[in-house]
């Protein structure tokens, strides 16, 4: 009997150590573990999230690689440089760059930003009140009636839908590279509507 009970302790203390373990010693193993492979952990979530929308990452690069080009092309059909902005936007293009560092989704906001402004300058050269149209309707509607060339009008979409898909794909991690792709592509752009607008008499 002494036997039995003395077993039945032993037991019960290995029971209650094993409950210990679980109750709080292996939590305190895992907080320690995240610690120490804090910045490895740190490294290895992007990659997971790349491997996760890994097609929403081809298509983006693949769209603005597409950008790229078309823009290249439709500058050169204008007659317009392809090397670079206007003097006017090489501060704010260095401004963004700098930004990309910190956050290159901020960055490709304050790119396509620039776009918004000159469009609205363009189209209020036009008569239009920007603040009461839907910009990219009337932009495109001035493309058409100016005889320039539709490229222009799709570079513009196609850089918007990238701005739209980088800023609310929050899951999707956009490298330092791209960004810096897109601002240059839309600042050029920006550069180009501004442009386009007619000097005051």
């Amino acid at each position: 009997m002494e036997g039995k009970t003395t077993f039945e302790l032993i037991y019960c203390s290995i029971e209650l150590f094993i409950n210990f373990w679980e109750v709080t010693v292996w939590p305190l193993v895992i907080f320690v573990s995240l610690l120490l492979f804090k910045r490895q952990l740190r490294q290895l979530l992007p990659s997971l999230s790349r491997f996760k929308y890994g097609d929403f990452e081809a298509d983006f690069d693949k769209d603005l690689a597409q950008a790229e080009v078309s823009l290249a092309q439709t500058n050169e059909q204008m007659g317009i440089q392809t090397n670079g902005v206007g003097n006017s936007y090489n501060y704010v293009l260095n401004k963004i760059n700098q930004l990309i560092e910190i956050s290159p989704r901020s960055a490709v906001t304050e790119a396509w930003r620039e776009v918004e402004a000159s469009t609205a300058m363009l189209i209020q050269a036009h008569g239009y009140e920007p603040s009461n149209v839907q910009m990219s309707k009337v932009f495109r509607g001035i493309v058409y009636e100016q005889n320039l060339p539709v490229s222009l009008y799709e570079d513009y979409r196609r850089l918007m839908m990238l701005r739209n898909q980088a800023i609310h794909k929050e899951e999707f991690v956009l490298t330092e590279n791209e960004a810096e792709r897109y601002v240059k592509t839309t600042i050029e752009l920006a550069s180009l509507i501004r442009s386009l607008i007619p000097e005051k008499q």
